[in-house]
């Protein structure tokens, strides 16, 4: 029996010197627990420059009209990069930064696109000329400012603007029929003009209009190459258009006194 309850006394001894170590430790650990929460809190109330709420922004909704126009700046970026007057609607989505579907919400074809870009660069023609010329500008003068105008305006965007007309002749459609009536309309105010200014007949002012259309377009082919730039290439199909009409309109007048 001693011999027993000795063999219980000598495993009981370490095991309960084992406990009571692990309470100390227990116990210690509770302690610095407890301290450090409570210098937590201390510092948490007592801190002044407190993070601001964050609070989410809704993105601010572009203009329709400004958002349409970031669309048309997309493809004429296509355009001049490629040198071509073919895109979709996928690569003018991912050069706008844009979803397809919004490209197909403001211009559901590509054909549209197309259109709405040729009309935004006959306004911009149209707008470098307007209100420089008017009823009291005599015709030599009109001539004058428009031609410059014009050097002025292929020298910037005469390329991506034959682009637009070279694809609008192939394509067909509205396209065509837009570049038509813009093209007929510059004609049919010519024309007039020319009439009323040196009395020719009809037939002769429209030959003579064509005639300096195509030799300013003729006059592009240096500009482009850079052989000419804008003040001699104005100066001298100026002088060149000028001189023809004088003599087109001492042949054919029909006016006893031509102006």
């Amino acid at each position: 029996m001693r011999r027993r309850l000795a063999e219980v006394l000598q495993h009981a001894l370490p095991y309960t010197a084992y406990r009571r170590r692990s309470d100390r430790i227990c116990a210690n650990l509770c302690s610095l627990t407890r301290n450090w929460l409570i210098d937590l809190k201390t510092d948490t109330d007592t801190t002044t420059d407190k993070p601001a709420k964050r609070t989410r922004q809704r993105a601010k909704r572009l203009d329709p009209e400004v958002r349409r126009n970031l669309i048309l700046d997309a493809a004429t970026r296509l355009i001049q990069s490629s040198q071509s007057a073919h895109f979709t609607l996928d690569e003018v989505a991912a050069e706008a930064g844009v979803s397809r579907p919004l490209v197909h919400r403001y211009f559901p074809t590509r054909e549209q696109i197309f259109v709405a870009l040729l009309n935004r660069e006959f306004d911009l023609v149209i707008g470098r000329q307007d209100g420089l010329v008017s009823e009291e500008t005599s015709t030599e003068d009109a001539h004058r400012i428009y031609i410059r105008r014009h050097f002025e305006y292929l020298e910037e965007r005469g390329r991506f603007y034959h682009l637009l007309l070279s694809e609008a002749q192939v394509a067909g459609g509205e396209a065509a029929e837009m570049a038509k009536r813009f093209s007929k309309d510059a004609n049919t105010y010519w024309v007039q003009r020319h009439m009323e200014t040196y009395g020719l007949p009809e037939n002769v002012a429209r030959m003579g209009v064509l005639m300096t259309i195509s030799a300013l377009r003729g006059a592009e082919g240096s500009l482009r190459l850079g052989k000419v730039d804008v003040d001699e290439a104005s100066d001298f199909w100026t002088r060149f258009i000028l001189a023809g009409w004088k003599a087109v309109s001492e042949k054919y007048s029909e006016s006893d006194d031509p102006s």
